[in-house]
């Protein structure tokens, strides 16, 4: 598994489903963090998401 971070800055979100394809080709990349910057009209944020291990077998 990769452990780089992915950059994705989408100037134009605006729906609930961009942001789901944004995860889900982060979790299909197989990369541990995803850095995303939004930039929505006067609205500015970053987060960093970090996938958590998977943990097989009996707990």
């Amino acid at each position: 598994m990769n452990d780089g971070a992915l950059l994705i800055w989408h100037p134009d979100l605006d729906t609930g489903m961009q942001f789901g394809r944004m995860v889900e080709n982060w979790l299909i990349s197989g990369m541990e963090y995803l850095h995303i910057n939004l930039n929505v009209k006067d609205l500015k944020r970053t987060a960093l998401l970090r996938r958590s291990p998977m943990r097989l077998g009996r707990v």
